[in-house]
């Protein structure tokens, strides 16, 4: 697991977008085996989702 000293860069020309309160999982992160994560689309492929553990630097 991650910690607050990790980091993730999605690049932004690829339609990334961190899910707000709306998505389908009723809110903007999702918990999985113990941990909690932010959840990342991509309107390249709505198939593809990206987990981040809510304690690494995510950003766009």
């Amino acid at each position: 697991m991650g910690d607050s000293l990790d980091k993730v860069d999605f690049s932004n020309d690829e339609n990334w977008v961190k899910n707000d309160v709306n998505n389908k999982y009723g809110g903007n992160t999702v918990d999985s085996d113990g941990s909690t994560f932010d959840v990342y689309t991509t309107s390249n492929d709505t198939r593809v989702e990206v987990k981040v553990e809510v304690e690494i630097q995510d950003s766009i």
